[in-house]
């Protein structure tokens, strides 16, 4: 059975026949900085109050009927509501993430594992390139194994379908030492469409 997807089960690109070592910072998107979310967290204030304003002259102004006053009422509410559960979420995930880097920045070794992709699930944009996948993955030893693989930045290039690792493909996954936990990894894959250069 696969372990559960955490923000710290990281998935890198390495090039072909690479002998890269454990990264030394988990390459994971960094967590909004304090400035960004106290931005975020007042225009979610802004959007309550003007939410609130809409409601209230939704009650207290002629409208076709309640129905139509309760209908928008629930729209309006729900659509407040789920931006502040994203909000709430993207916090407490990039707190995860934080976490996920100090654990591995401080891990006393990581042990390097050899596997094969057993599942795949990709995630692609309107224009159809990838802008995130996880893969799920088979240790020699038996265990399975899930990372993500995310764009780094917004204003990073998406990669194509090609270039996702195919079922069956041998990767590297790199944990930390025994006794840490399974709190992080780092699985290394390489993009199946590049070409080895000859040396």
């Amino acid at each position: 059975m696969a372990s559960i997807l955490l923000p710290g089960h990281v998935v890198r690109f390495v090039p072909p026949g690479s002998e890269a070592s454990a990264p030394e910072v988990l390459p994971v998107v960094r967590p909004l900085g304090g400035p960004a979310r106290v931005t975020l967290a007042v225009l979610l204030v802004i959007a309550a109050l003007v939410a609130g304003g809409a409601i209230f002259l939704l009650w207290t102004e002629p409208t076709p009927g309640a129905w139509f006053s309760l209908l928008f009422t629930v729209m309006i509410t729900g659509l407040v509501a789920a931006l502040v559960l994203a909000y709430i979420g993207a916090v407490r995930d990039g707190r995860a993430r934080a976490e996920a880097r100090d654990l591995w920045s401080t891990a006393p070794k990581r042990a390097v594992e050899h596997a094969r992709v057993i599942s795949r699930d990709v995630s692609t944009q309107e224009d159809g390139q990838v802008g995130s996948f996880e893969v799920t993955v088979l240790l020699d030893e038996g265990t399975e194994l899930r990372g993500r693989w995310s764009r780094p930045k917004a204003s990073s290039r998406a990669i194509l379908q090609s270039q996702v690792p195919g079922i069956g493909q041998p990767v590297r996954v790199w944990r930390m030492a025994a006794g840490i936990g399974d709190g992080v990894h780092v699985i290394d894959v390489v993009d199946p469409s590049a070409i080895e250069q000859p040396r």
